[in-house]
């Protein structure tokens, strides 16, 4: 391949791994990083640089960070696999030592990646649990509301219901006095009675009513 040839095909090949960067930045899937991964394999091997090596590891984090776990492991341990062959075959072999560096770089990047995408995820499934914690304590603080306001009613109603009845007692007791002994002072204490009956029913239900009111507004 002559040098006009091979300045285009590396032209191309920068072009790819430019759209493919953009594709799986945007919309990550397998088959994005594996273009990402091929066409940073193909410009390893048309020129040899960090370029090709940033373009590989990119792809690589993508797979561990944003793709299902086996799919992104696959399309890691593909795309890792042909970049270090290609790194090994632009080097004739001769560097051992840098090849693999590469591999546990490339390990390394995956790893990362997955780390990252575990802390992620762990991070929201805490924050789901704080969420629904909060909302457990809400409804119990509105069911134990609730039941307050129901303890309140009732009180209000046996209040009543008991004044009611000792008035209804007491006066019907007034009334058959008056109607046998009319002018009797037995009468003016039994009105008397009713009338403190009535007074105490009355606080009662007050304070009753004065309770569940600040329990509304509270």
């Amino acid at each position: 391949m002559d040098e006009p040839q091979s300045l285009l095909a590396i032209g191309l090949t920068i072009l790819v791994v430019s759209a493919a960067w953009l594709w799986i930045a945007a919309r990550p899937n397998v088959v994005g990083v594996g273009v990402l991964g091929g066409a940073s394999t193909l410009l390893m091997l048309l020129l040899a640089g960090p370029g090709a090596v940033i373009g590989a590891i990119t792809a690589i984090v993508t797979a561990g960070l944003r793709l299902p776990t086996r799919p992104g492991l696959i399309s890691a341990v593909v795309v890792g696999l042909a970049f270090v062959l290609a790194d090994g075959y632009t080097s004739r072999w001769t560097a051992p030592a840098s090849v693999a560096l590469s591999a546990l770089g490339l390990a390394f990047a995956y790893v990362a990646g997955v780390s990252v995408r575990r802390i992620r995820e762990e991070r929201e499934t805490a924050q789901t649990l704080l969420g629904e914690l909060q909302r457990t304590r809400e409804a119990q603080i509105e069911a134990a509301t609730l039941g307050e306001r129901s303890r309140l009613a009732r009180e209000i109603h046996d209040v009543l219901a008991h004044t009611l009845s000792a008035l209804t007692v007491q006066l019907e007791g007034t009334r058959m006095l008056l109607e046998q002994r009319p002018g009797d002072p037995a009468a003016v204490v039994a009105v008397e009675r009713a009338h403190r009956l009535a007074r105490d029913g009355l606080d009662e239900t007050r304070r009753a009513v004065a309770a569940l009111r600040g329990d509304l507004l509270s």
